[in-house]
């Protein structure tokens, strides 16, 4: 009993740590995303600590405020988005024993991210986020096609580490790409344009905290694209975990900013490619094996 109770708050621990630390990575990635495109463009940005500045302060005032109710649901979708991502599950031991793991699948996540964010937008992006959701239901088909039994991220992990030469590697990759491509999530400018076009206009408080919102769920699109397309670097203790997050995040966001320069973000046929990829490479993953 004693040892039940233990694991559980080592647990509860874990997962608050995960969150605060994600939320506190929030401001720099999107900062990346947002703006870094914009300055190698050129443009006039503006800097990472005023970023931290107006997104910790929206923050502040909504937990201490509280949220209007569309708002406090999408926090309560993030919140559970970051407990359940096995991002940082490297504060203990094993991420097995961590009971938010079998959350840890990439269409259960990306549907609380795509539900989510619908709740902060005035008008829903219903083509775009239909897309994504086909791209994620095909990337939980081929997981399970390129290796069966395969339960959610960690599974992919697990996998990895039981065969490293099975297809299972080329196809997560491919599902990574996919989602990134795909870009479901509304950026800064279009949400500042679906708010100008919204007929019930929101309140500039509102606004500023569905932008820190939307700032939080473009952190959990990245962390599980960043999943998917280095799962090898899950599950790494202590500060082996952070480094692993960290080139996880680095790498997933050099890839997502050299998308957006190159303006291949949302294109069909790039997305229609990768799918058509993964599911070549699991086929033969499987006849290999």
């Amino acid at each position: 009993m004693k040892q039940d109770v233990w694991a559980f708050f080592e647990n509860g621990c874990t997962a608050c740590a995960q969150v605060v630390l994600l939320m506190a990575l929030t401001p720099l990635c999107v900062w990346v995303l947002e703006e870094l495109p914009l300055y190698l463009s050129g443009r006039s940005v503006r800097s990472v600590r005023i970023s931290y500045t107006h997104f910790c302060a929206l923050l502040w005032r909504g937990l201490r405020e509280g949220f209007w109710p569309r708002e406090g649901m999408a926090f309560a979708f993030i919140v559970v988005v970051f407990w359940g991502l096995p991002g940082v599950d490297a504060f203990i031991g094993t991420h097995e024993g961590h009971f938010f793991a079998p959350m840890a699948d990439p269409l259960l996540i990306g549907s609380f991210l795509l539900v989510g964010s619908a709740c902060l937008t005035p008008v829903v992006l219903a083509g775009r986020y239909l897309g994504a959701a086909l791209v994620l239901c095909v990337t939980d088909i081929l997981l399970v096609l390129a290796a069966p039994g395969t339960d959610g991220l960690v599974g992919v992990h697990t996998a990895l580490q039981l065969t490293p030469g099975s297809g299972l590697a080329g196809t997560s990759i491919c599902c990574a790409l996919a989602l990134a491509v795909a870009a479901p999530l509304p950026t800064e400018a279009e949400l500042t344009c679906l708010f100008s076009d919204d007929a019930p206009v929101k309140k500039r408080a509102q606004r500023d905290q569905n932008r820190m919102l939307l700032g939080l769920y473009h952190m959990g699109w990245l962390l599980l694209v960043a999943d998917l397309l280095l799962p090898v670097l899950i599950g790494g203790q202590g500060w082996a975990g952070i480094v692993g997050l960290a080139a996880r995040l680095a790498i997933t966001l050099a890839l997502i900013v050299g998308l957006k320069l190159s303006a291949v973000e949302r294109y069909p046929r790039l997305l229609a490619l990768l799918i058509g990829l993964g599911f070549l490479i699991a086929l033969a993953g499987r006849f290999a094996t």
